[in-house]
């Protein structure tokens, strides 16, 4: 799913050819892209620079474009010799067997709306290259949190009582791509983590008609694996009549 990323162009020369950045006298410029020239009359840095115009002729230096934004890794700064095409291009996708998937901060409100909330969940590079996440996580929920309980005479084995009513179970959800934010292509380095969050109203929340208990795990999916990454939630996740927002990797909302 990544896309293509701009750079900037960057011309060199080697052996006796000529270089960008760098004019000459009556002599060869040696060297990929050097700034100095060799032979006679032959001027360097700044001298070349100011001898290329005459001093009767406007000054026709046009401003460099600054370079475009790239995306950077997670972690750690990118590597200087990198331009963000190849080192995006070199890098592979991330698959679920390279990932952690944990809970960070959730149950906040939203945006002050009373039963909103947000839940983030991190994922962890534990591999030892990086590698690369743009999109949308895949998301389906199992089981329920609420407990089980007993009392004599209800035909319940006493060794389910006090214990959740399902850990297996799958349950029915509604996953919508929140589109605030474009996703952003982010390179996870070895031992870094990324979050996306999910937004919802509460089965308590105001207009909510549907109670929703909250489920017991979750299952992930990153782009172009068909291997789950599977979390169990500790957190209270009771998504209003079963729907919730999910939104690209490395954005929080």
């Amino acid at each position: 799913m990544p896309s293509d990323l701009a750079s900037p162009m960057a011309t060199y020369a080697t052996g006796t050819g000529t270089s960008t950045g760098a004019t000459t006298g009556t002599g060869t410029s040696t060297g990929a892209g050097a700034g100095a020239s060799t032979g006679a009359g032959a001027s360097t840095g700044a001298d070349a620079r100011g001898a290329s115009r005459s001093p009767n002729s406007p000054d026709s230096a046009t401003p460099s474009r600054p370079a475009e934004s790239s995306p950077l890794p997670v972690g750690r700064p990118p590597a200087a010799a990198a331009s963000p095409s190849s080192a995006t291009a070199r890098t592979d996708a991330c698959a679920s067997r390279d990932l952690t998937v944990t809970e960070g901060r959730t149950g906040l409100p939203r945006s002050g709306t009373p039963g909103d909330f947000a839940g983030q969940i991190l994922l962890r590079n534990h591999s030892a290259k990086t590698c690369l996440l743009r999109g949308w996580p895949g998301m389906s929920v199992y089981g329920s949190q609420t407990v089980r309980l007993c009392v004599p005479g209800d035909g319940v084995p006493e060794s389910a009582c006090g214990k959740p009513v399902s850990t297996t179970e799958p349950r029915p959800l509604t996953v919508t791509r929140n589109t605030d934010t474009p996703p952003p292509t982010v390179l996870l380095a070895p031992r870094a983590s990324t979050p996306f969050t999910l937004l919802w109203t509460g089965s308590s929340g105001p207009g909510c008609e549907k109670l929703y208990d909250s489920p017991y795990g979750a299952h992930f999916w990153v782009p172009g694996d068909t291997t789950p990454l599977t979390l169990t939630l500790r957190s209270n996740f009771g998504f209003c009549e079963g729907q919730v927002e999910i939104t690209p990797f490395g954005t929080t909302a």
